[in-house]
């Protein structure tokens, strides 16, 4: 009998293991909801969840928007829009953060990814101000003379703008670094096997089961009318972000304006790209480099990627509206392709 009951146990302890494998497998919690005019959607695989860890996370959210959001009309980035000319403002170390990442990547990309042209974004449409009018060149002309990053002075915890004028829009990297800071909540909670997706900016860590290296992510086909997934790889330890002019956009006497829009010109651009993705170790990194090379077209994007070493893949639309994809060197070391 007692023998009997050992074997018992045995099974019963093999039996449990087995369990306790499987559902470390496919446990998949999801937290979603809607944030910044879009959607989040975090799945988490573990045994359980903390009961604060949603709310710390919508607390981060609230965080980041009461700061980087020109939407908060008390927000930091409002109050700097707001400022005058030599006026020293403190900032969060979270805007901070976000600001010197900005300047370097507007150093790095030459201009092209430039914050400072929201009143460029405001007067097309595209910001708190949704009327979709074509501005004036000489309206344009005038709020070129007032942007450019080099026009603001950073020092530890405070902001400075040479020019009462020059306006702030950190759109083009709130977001990703939005995605940031959860991982960062998501990690300090002890969990890691992760997907975030906050409007499609994505970061991953970890795997979705035992048995895989990572999480499936799929990149999108950049239609107006669908959205279906047209390259799926398998990414770990990795953020991606999109840029493309298929999501906010408008028509105006038949001619279609994208919300990209091009710091030197003023204008929303009109080339063949339609969208880029980036892939980086840190979100709002990919987030800013991904509009920047928006903002550039395909030749000078590609050429862009390739010298600075980035994972880029572009998705160009042929007048004959058929799609071709190309892969950055990095790009396609990464992916296999």
């Amino acid at each position: 009998m007692r023998s009997l009951k050992i074997v018992s146990s045995i099974l019963i302890l093999l039996l449990l293991t087995f369990i306790a494998i499987k559902y470390s497998q496919n446990n998949i919690h999801i937290l979603e909801g809607k944030i910044f005019g879009t959607y989040y959607r975090i799945k988490i695989r573990s045994f359980g969840l903390h009961k604060n860890l949603h709310s710390e996370i919508l607390s981060g959210f609230d965080t980041i928007n009461n700061s980087m959001s020109v939407f908060v009309s008390d927000s930091e980035v409002s109050k700097i829009n707001q400022s005058d000319a030599n006026e020293k403002i403190k900032i969060s170390a979270d805007l901070y953060k976000v600001l010197l990442a900005s300047q370097e990547v507007y150093k790095q990309s030459n201009g092209w990814f430039d914050p400072t042209i929201g009143k460029i974004i405001e007067i097309w449409g595209f910001g708190t101000n949704r009327e979709q009018n074509i501005p004036k060149e000489d309206i344009i002309k005038e709020e070129l003379k007032y942007s450019g990053f080099n026009k603001l002075e950073l020092s530890q915890g405070y902001v400075l703008k040479k020019n009462k004028h020059t306006n702030l829009n950190l759109s083009a990297i709130a977001k990703g670094y939005a995605v940031d800071k959860t991982a960062e909540i998501i990690e300090k909670f002890g969990y890691d096997n992760y997907v975030i997706d906050i409007g499609g900016e994505i970061k991953v860590k970890g795997s979705r089961t035992n048995k895989t290296s990572g999480w499936n992510i799929g990149v999108a086909l950049p239609k107006e009318d669908a959205l279906g997934n047209t390259i799926t790889i398998e990414l770990s330890d990795y953020a991606i972000a999109t840029s493309g002019d298929y999501r906010n956009f408008y028509y105006k006497d038949g001619k279609k304006y994208s919300h990209t829009i091009s710091p030197f010109s003023g204008y929303p651009v009109e080339h063949y790209l339609v969208s880029v993705s980036i892939f980086h170790p840190q979100c709002m990194i990919a987030d800013a480099f991904a509009t920047a090379m928006m903002s550039m077209g395909e030749n000078k994007a590609i050429e862009f990627a390739n010298k600075n070493k980035l994972a880029a893949i572009l998705i160009i639309k042929h007048a004959d509206n058929n799609f071709e994809y190309i892969f950055s060197d990095a790009a396609q070391n990464l992916t296999g392709e």
